[in-house]
């Protein structure tokens, strides 16, 4: 079962309609790298502007403040929890006056996101990932199950089995139910 990019950018989309004029940017990275939405598909973040994102996922994760680079920008810890990690840059960045970024891990990748305020930004990326983390989205789904291919991340035989049983659940229990009714 092929699980395209598009799925994942609606989780991007939904933080850019709970942003409004403050978003730049968002992407679903898993913790190895693995990129799970379309690179700058939804606003302008990339992958490959992080200097180290394996660093940048051990900062996140350790809790160790420590910065990290994105293009050439230096964005500084201010803030961590067990939930998210919030960075900023204190220069301007390609016409943004001191953007925001905010991680917020889940159990097997991080929800960046690239803001121009704080505002509730916070509370928008933590809840995409508290419900991709929620539903085991990205339980199912793991570094290890999953490889990108042309047309988006495939899912491993693990997925495929959760996805066919609960089809086949559905298609007995509608073929019982139908069989029930034409009984009486």
């Amino acid at each position: 079962m092929a699980i395209s990019y598009a799925s994942w950018d609606s989780h991007c989309d939904a933080v850019e309609a709970m942003a409004g004029d403050s978003f730049v940017g968002c992407m679903i990275v898993g913790q190895t790298g693995i990129r799970y939405t379309t690179d700058g598909g939804t606003g302008d973040l990339y992958l490959n502007n992080f200097a180290d994102f394996q660093a940048v996922v051990g900062t996140v994760l350790n809790k160790n403040h420590m910065a990290l680079m994105y293009d050439t920008a230096k964005f500084l810890c201010v803030q961590q929890t067990d939930d998210f990690s919030v960075f900023t840059y204190s220069g301007d960045y390609h016409g943004i006056k001191k953007p925001i970024m905010i991680i917020a891990p889940t159990k097997t990748a991080v929800v960046v996101g690239l803001f121009s305020k704080r505002d509730s930004n916070v509370d928008h990326v933590c809840r995409i990932a508290g419900n991709l983390a929620a539903n085991n989205v990205l339980a199912a789904a793991t570094e290890t199950d999953a490889e990108v291919g042309a047309s988006g991340v495939t899912g491993s035989s693990s997925l495929n089995v959760v996805v066919g049983g609960a089809l086949a659940m559905l298609a007995f229990y509608g073929g019982y139910s139908y069989a029930q009714q034409t009984k009486e």
